[in-house]
């Protein structure tokens, strides 16, 4: 089972982790990042061999978020 997607914002930033299939079944780890009042932002996906490893991905990611002051939205 694939890890459910989490978000995390601060007053003017929000930062997005989702873990997805691509068209070929490839299992990808997906951040997406940028204001909140602003066009401008970035992505960036990685590939991953198991849901196990993508949750093992999304640890550190979402404890740097916390440290950087984001919060965390519940869906």
């Amino acid at each position: 089972m694939l890890p459910p997607p989490r978000r995390f914002e601060t007053d003017a930033r929000y930062y997005l982790l989702r873990c997805t299939r691509d068209l070929w079944g490839t299992l990808l780890v997906s951040c997406y990042w940028g204001g909140k009042d602003s066009r401008r932002g970035n992505q960036r996906h990685d590939v991953v061999v198991s849901a196990t490893e993508a949750t093992l991905r999304f640890t550190p990611i979402a404890r740097q978020r916390e440290r950087h002051g984001y919060r965390e939205i519940q869906p």
